[in-house]
């Protein structure tokens, strides 16, 4: 019997995906990666803050925050290739997450 083709894939955002918990880091909170302040807990915060960190010192030095928050350069390239992998197989992929869209997808967009 054939195997069924792979047509879902459904990804935790927070510590799945990223290496951190985006949505704490930003707001201040423990677990992920220390950030200055101010710190942001809105979705518009989030955003305006994410860009700050963008052209921050060593985040600026390395592609941005988002590969900070991805694990990295390497980490990054991994999943780049899982999801054009999976893209290239026509599986849909989408994203489970108590976090806020607007950073989730500019983080996703930077990568």
């Amino acid at each position: 019997m054939a195997r069924p083709k792979l047509q879902l894939a459904v990804f935790d955002f927070d510590q799945t995906l990223s290496a951190c918990h985006l949505y704490h880091t930003l707001a201040g909170g423990e677990g992920g990666i220390k950030i200055p302040p101010p710190f942001a807990r809105s979705e518009r915060g989030q955003l305006a803050r994410l860009a700050e960190l963008d052209d921050c010192e060593p985040y600026c030095e390395s592609g941005g925050f988002a590969v900070s928050a991805f694990g990295g350069g390497p980490r990054v390239a991994e999943l780049r290739s899982l999801l054009d992998e999976l893209r290239e197989a026509d599986v849909e992929c989408c994203i489970c997450s108590r976090g806020l869209v607007g950073p989730i997808r500019r983080s996703l967009d930077q990568i």
